[in-house]
């Protein structure tokens, strides 16, 4: 839940390794997380531009193209996704942004298909997808599932833009207040230069 300290550090690693994809590529989901969205996106085409054929990076920027109003931008990018399911996941939302309803409902049904009943369900991402789709109801259905099922995957939910549209669920806060309670405890005590050593207390 320390995002200001994660985001120091993630800045940090950058500077001293400009050509570490996964340096921007971390730090950029840290931005979107703190709602730094614009932020967001140059970290992401850096990280782009680093490793182009990185998996899921096409889908990761444009998740933040997507957030910064920019629907029609991000569908280029989620329709390059080599990995089918992040592939149906973006197109879904920003088909959805753009007013395609009829194509959105589509692309959920081909995620359904193939990924809801799987040896390995992606409960999470059913859960964020409803989450931005504002069905609150499969929302939870799925946030709950993650809960009983493998609750360390829910880690540090409560910043993910994509359930924006839940906080005022009177489930929210009871769930962020039970994920809390039950989250392992980790000291943070990393060897830090010294001008990062007074964010990480």
């Amino acid at each position: 839940g320390r995002l200001d300290p994660a985001i120091r550090v993630g800045e940090y690693l950058t500077r001293v390794d400009p050509l570490g994809f996964w340096g921007h590529a971390n730090l950029a989901d840290l931005y979107a997380k703190k709602g730094e969205l614009k932020k967001a996106v140059a970290s992401f085409r850096t990280a782009l531009a680093i490793s182009p054929r990185s998996p899921a990076i096409h889908r990761k920027h444009g998740i933040e193209l997507k957030m910064s109003g920019k629907p029609d931008e991000a569908l280029e990018y989620f329709r390059q996704e080599p990995y089918e399911s992040y592939r149906w996941h973006g197109t879904a939302l920003a088909l959805n942004d753009m007013g395609d309803t009829d194509g959105s409902r589509k692309a959920m049904a081909k995620l359904h298909e193939k990924y809801a009943k799987s040896k390995d369900p992606w409960w999470f991402g059913f859960a964020r997808a409803y989450g931005w789709l504002g069905d609150a109801d499969r929302a939870f259905e799925y946030l709950h599932l993650m809960r009983d099922s493998s609750p360390r995957e829910l880690a540090g939910f409560e910043h993910n833009p994509y359930f924006r549209k839940l906080h005022d669920d009177p489930r929210w806060q009871p769930l962020v207040d039970e994920m809390a309670k039950a989250a392992v405890k980790i000291e943070f005590n990393p060897k830090l230069p010294p001008e990062l050593l007074v964010v990480s207390q």
